[in-house]
């Protein structure tokens, strides 16, 4: 055996152990389960009838006494029939750019990239999926199809007449599962509603000419901006928390070891709008004019 190969399989054997170490500790003191998580889930304001878009990670759920699933049903459960789930469903990883000119979006069929429980609702014969080329919506409960109906002819992914759009002019909350502010989409509304706040447009000047094929197979024609790549690498969300804060409407819970946070849509907007007013906004735009 040489050394490099020795070298490798000792990497792959201490990885091993610290995988193992971590599942360890985490069943043994971050342990929870489904009635946990629901409580969880309401200390941090989740409600019966709420509208609420979920961005999520189940890589601390190891101490879970459950299934990803379970956790979803929990979400369900809490907000009811009269509420309404909703979860981004991307079907790429990196640019959309680079998957609209490589890839048509199927609705039935294309799977959705942004984690497990974002696909399991995708998979539930009562979600409807919004038709949009690059940024689909999984919707389940209340007014779904009413909320996905207006996505193909949106002229950004995120903007009007979307249900990212949907969710601000219905009352609806943002709930990061355990995920930065970052990851965040409904950020994307606000870009479009406030783009002449900005000093650059977060969007492509190119408007694309696209199609996805719907769940009866029909082709779906879609124009639309999609997002300038230089302008996505400065994005700085993170400077939303201050504000948020100091309005008293960042809400947060924590259970083994996941941390929740619930926040409006509507606070959201105008925390933005404020740092907007102010100067000070999400991006790190001096980068930008550094590298023009």
């Amino acid at each position: 055996m040489s050394i490099s190969s020795a070298i490798a399989g000792l990497k792959q054997t201490v990885k091993s152990l610290v995988h193992r170490a971590r599942r360890a500790y985490f069943k043994t003191f971050h342990r929870f389960d489904t009635e946990d998580f629901r409580i969880a889930l309401e200390a941090a304001g989740l409600r019966p009838g709420a509208r609420v878009m979920v961005h999520s990670s189940v890589d601390r759920f190891i101490g879970f006494a459950g299934t990803p699933l379970d956790a979803l049903r929990v979400i369900q459960t809490i907000i009811g029939e009269s509420g309404t789930l909703m979860m981004p469903t991307m079907p790429f990883t990196g640019l959309a750019s680079d998957y609209a000119k490589s890839e048509t979006f199927n609705v039935r069929r294309s799977p959705s990239q942004m984690g497990i429980l974002t696909e399991l609702l995708r998979r539930m014969p009562a979600t409807v999926r919004s038709v949009h080329p690059t940024h689909p919506v999984a919707i389940w409960g209340k007014d779904a199809e009413e909320i996905a109906a207006g996505h193909p002819a949106a002229r950004t992914p995120c903007g009007s007449g979307s249900p990212f759009h949907e969710l601000l002019t219905r009352g609806g909350s943002i709930l990061l599962i355990d995920v930065d502010i970052q990851a965040m989409t409904f950020f994307h509304t606000l870009e479009e509603l406030y783009e002449n706040k900005l000093p650059y447009s977060p969007f492509t000047t190119e408007v694309f000419q696209l199609a996805s094929i719907d769940r009866n197979g029909a082709r779906i024609p879609t124009e639309t901006r999609l997002f300038d790549s230089r302008v996505a690498r400065i994005r700085v969300l993170r400077r939303l928390i201050p504000p948020l804060r100091s309005m008293n409407v960042w809400r947060e819970a924590c259970v083994g070891g996941v941390r929740l946070v619930l926040l409006d849509c509507e606070s959201i907007r105008l925390a933005y709008l404020g740092l907007c007013d102010s100067g000070v906004h999400c991006y790190d735009f001096a980068r930008l004019d550094a590298a023009r």
